[in-house]
């Protein structure tokens, strides 16, 4: 049995400053099945941890109401 996927992406979110907590709409199986990056303004790319560096809060009917919220950072200042 072969099983499809496709890679969904939310964003590219910018940072205000104050923004913490940022929607994805898409439906997922586990907090694991996400994944973050953050790019500077010279266009690197730094993958980040999850629960380390960011937290993935899912809905709880992910075929209702798929998606959820990454929260980053964790703890600290929000991206400028």
């Amino acid at each position: 049995m072969t099983i499809s996927s496709t890679t969904r992406r939310a964003g590219p979110f910018a940072g205000n400053g104050v923004t913490t907590v940022f929607p994805f709409a898409f439906k997922v199986f586990a907090k694991t099945d996400v994944s973050v990056a953050v790019v500077d303004s010279q266009g690197n790319q730094t993958a980040l941890t999850l629960d380390s560096d960011y937290s993935v809060a899912l809905n709880a009917d992910q075929n209702a109401n798929p998606g959820g919220n990454i929260t980053y950072p964790i703890s600290g200042t929000a991206l400028p």
